[in-house]
């Protein structure tokens, strides 16, 4: 299935030169009558070595954190984690093939905990996300981060999901694509306004034809674009981890 990108939208996109269109940002990408802010990279062993996991350990503000990390270089950065009252990953993580935190295939309340629980897995050479029982098939992961729930799984939305449900938040979240040419890349996106689980994956399925979706964040997110003032970077927000993709 060939992606087609609306030309008619107002929207503000960005290919980088320095990376010869490896990346492509959106803000307020229409979807129904939903909006979204979204960051595509294109997947090589070059764009994978520009991703990283980093913890906001003083607790700054986001727009603090974010600032402190650039340091006058131009960066992607999004929600890593669901985590608990102490700012730590309730599920796996993995920081520089360094194992921080275990798989969590535990039952419990709240997002994290609906099923099935999947994570995005960031190798050498590739990226999946997948299940989180299935993270053990993988070997040699340089960053890892679960969270929950999966939005598509195999080319499916999750069954759980309702397209009449009223629990809607804004919401973060990452999918993974191939096009015609067998690239894949990895897109990541914030709603700009709360939308449900269905509708958001159903954003990743109809519009990106996403075989793989996972939610990031509910609630406390923020996408924090290159180049672009994004209507989903919450400045006052405290957020205990982030994926960060360096653009230069």
């Amino acid at each position: 299935m060939k992606i087609k990108f609306p030309f008619f939208l107002f929207l503000f996109v960005v290919n980088s030169i320095l990376l010869s269109a490896q990346i492509t940002t959106y803000t307020n990408f229409k979807f129904n009558e939903d909006s979204f802010d979204v960051f595509i990279v294109k997947i090589d062993t070059a764009s994978l070595k520009r991703f990283n996991i980093i913890e906001n350990k003083e607790l700054f503000k986001n727009s603090e954190f974010t600032s402190s990390i650039s340091k006058g270089t131009s960066l992607f950065s999004i929600n890593a984690s669901i985590n608990d009252s102490g700012c730590n990953p309730i599920g796996y993580c993995v920081r520089n093939f360094k194992e921080t935190s275990a798989v969590n295939l535990k039952n419990g309340n709240g997002n994290f905990y609906l099923k099935p629980n999947g994570a995005l897995l960031i190798m050498e050479k590739s990226a999946v996300i997948c299940e989180a029982s299935k993270i053990k098939n993988y070997n040699s992961i340089r960053l890892g981060i679960q969270s929950g729930p999966m939005l598509i799984l195999n080319g499916v939305i999750n069954s759980n999901f309702n397209a009449s449900s009223t629990n809607k938040n804004i919401r973060s979240g990452v999918g993974f694509f191939t096009n015609d040419k067998k690239e894949s890349f990895l897109i990541f996106s914030t709603s700009v306004n709360p939308i449900s689980f269905y509708t958001f994956s159903l954003f990743f399925n109809k519009k990106f034809n996403c075989a793989n979706a996972l939610c990031l964040e509910s609630v406390n997110c923020s996408m924090n674009l290159p180049y672009l003032n994004s209507s989903s970077s919450k400045a006052a927000n405290v957020i205990c981890n982030y994926i960060v993709y360096h653009i230069n």
